[in-house]
């Protein structure tokens, strides 16, 4: 089955993002050798990239937005805020919220029971 559409040279990559290129001697869109391009110019030259990407100077190359501007130490960085973030977030939680809701009672308990240990014990009384 053979399907195609006719479209303006400048929509070759709205149709069929992976062909990019509109061919003058052809006359059909063909895919371009630059990835992440959606309107090239020549068949290895890109004159608009889709979007995530960006254009570097000459044309050959459609670099991801993330790759070029997301750096390791700054991912890194976030990675070390998020960490001590939760961290904080942990402690500020443990002393808002407090111990044990029955910590008051259990204290009792542990001191009923001490004393009573302590009188269970054999004692010289004299």
């Amino acid at each position: 089955v053979c399907v195609f559409e006719c479209v303006p040279k400048e929509q070759c990559s709205t149709s069929n993002p992976n062909r990019a290129f509109a061919d003058p001697e052809t006359g059909l869109c063909l895919p371009c050798s630059v990835q992440g391009c959606k309107v090239c110019d020549k068949r290895d030259t890109c004159s608009q990239c889709h979007d995530g990407f960006e254009l570097n100077d000459d044309g050959s190359a459609c670099v991801f937005y993330l790759d070029k501007s997301w750096h390791f130490d700054r991912i890194v960085t976030c990675a070390v805020y998020t960490v001590v973030a939760l961290v904080l977030l942990g402690v500020i939680w443990r002393y808002v919220k407090g111990g044990h809701h029955n910590r008051e009672e259990n204290m009792k308990s542990i001191m009923r029971a001490r004393r009573y240990r302590h009188l269970c014990k054999v004692h010289n009384w004299q």
